[in-house]
């Protein structure tokens, strides 16, 4: 699957979609047997650190959706275009 800015819109990865991605990619490196004990959890929040990322990038380009915008960014969005809220 992909993700980030497509042509239908903005696809964020999941937690569990980078918690897959690692797991991978420290098994192919390290062996199978990579996922346990202290290494798992290392992995939990690097992924979840990663997956705040993607939230942030999306909320980034919703600020400039009219229609996804919220708070602030709509109040800034309205004033940018000169419409009313």
């Amino acid at each position: 699957m992909a993700y980030g800015l497509l042509s239908t819109g903005f696809v964020p990865k999941t937690f569990e979609n980078i918690q897959d991605e690692v797991t991978v990619s420290l098994q192919t490196k390290y062996g199978a047997s990579f996922v346990a004990g202290f290494l798992s959890t290392f992995r939990d929040i690097m992924a979840e650190r990663e997956a705040s990322v993607w939230q942030e990038i999306e909320a980034v380009y919703n600020a400039w959706n009219p229609s996804a915008a919220t708070g602030d960014a709509l109040e800034t969005l309205c004033e940018l275009t000169g419409t009313l809220r």
